[in-house]
Order: C-alpha cells, then sequence, then structure tokens
C-alpha cells in the first residue's frame, strides 16, 4: 500500500497529516538510500574499465605502429612468414599481448559500466523511475490509466471511488 493510499485513508482521523508526512520522509529517505547504493555499484565499475581502455589503446596503437613498421620493411615480402616475424618481434609480442587481452575479456570490462547503465534503466522503467550518468534518479510523472469516461489517475483506478469532478 503505496503512501496516495495512506493518506486517503487517514483523512478524517486526526494524526492524519503526521501520518501523511512520516510516510513521506520514509519514502525520501528510502529513495536516497537506493540512489547512493546505485551510485557505489556504478562508481566501482568505471575505475577499472578507465584502466582497461587505456591498456587497449596503448597496446592496440603499439601493434598499429609495428604493424606499419613490419609491412613497410622491404625483407618482409622475400623472407618466410616465421623469419620476418622473428625479425619483427615488437610487432609479434603486442601481437600475442593485445590477443591475449581479447581473450581474456577486456572487450566486455570495457563497456561493463555501460551495460550496467542500461540495465538498471530498464528495471527502473518498471517503476516510473529512470536515472541519469551519474545514477541521479529522475521520478516521472505517474502514468495515468484510462478508463470509461475520462482519465483516472492511479488513485481512482487502485483504490479510490473513480469520482472524476
Amino acid at each position: 500500500m503505496s503512501w496516495r493510499l495512506r493518506s486517503r485513508d487517514n483523512r478524517g482521523s486526526s494524526g492524519g497529516l503526521t501520518s501523511l508526512t512520516s510516510d513521506y520522509t520514509s519514502n525520501l529517505d528510502d529513495l536516497r538510500a537506493f540512489e547512493h547504493r546505485l551510485a557505489e555499484l556504478t562508481r566501482g565499475t568505471r575505475p577499472a574499465a578507465y584502466r582497461c581502455r587505456f591498456l587497449l589503446t596503448v597496446v592496440f596503437g603499439f601493434t598499429l605502429s609495428t604493424a606499419c613498421v613490419w609491412l613497410l620493411d622491404p625483407d618482409t615480402g622475400q623472407s618466410p612468414l616465421i623469419v620476418s616475424l622473428l625479425r619483427h618481434w615488437y610487432f609479434t609480442m603486442s601481437g600475442i599481448i593485445l590477443l591475449l587481452l581479447f581473450l581474456t575479456g577486456i572487450q566486455s570490462r570495457v563497456v561493463a559500466p555501460t551495460i550496467i547503465m542500461s540495465r538498471i534503466r530498464s528495471v527502473l522503467a518498471d517503476f516510473n523511475l529512470s536515472c541519469d550518468d551519474q545514477t541521479r534518479l529522475i521520478l516521472k510523472p505517474t502514468r495515468c490509466v484510462s478508463g470509461g469516461g475520462g482519465s483516472l489517475g492511479v488513485l481512482g483506478a487502485v483504490g479510490g471511488t473513480g469520482d472524476t469532478a
């Protein structure tokens, strides 16, 4: 039962306003705690993603530059492949390191924060919430349920009287 339904039930009692206020602040505290936990989760993945992105960029750049040197060498076309690779061992080693990085799954560590944020947003959409890239929660307006004669709010559809006037 949400705080909106309880506030409607407590309207005639003497403690209705204080109950509404305490329920509102309780829900607000829950949202703040949830937002803080989301920030903790995503903050932990970003430094690792930056390190992996930097490592992948450096190794890829080194492999690319040594590949250009290897291909521009005039002896590459005349010698066998194994001899050519042994002559240009910088290219060979950087190629092996790049292959090992991809085999260990560095590409998934690089894109992990984006995948996590998209999954969080898809789950939060069910609760009329969203979040930005800094994981601050964004409250979306509540959905209205269309009725026979007009549009009823969530309260009217769930537990209210259905009066639209």
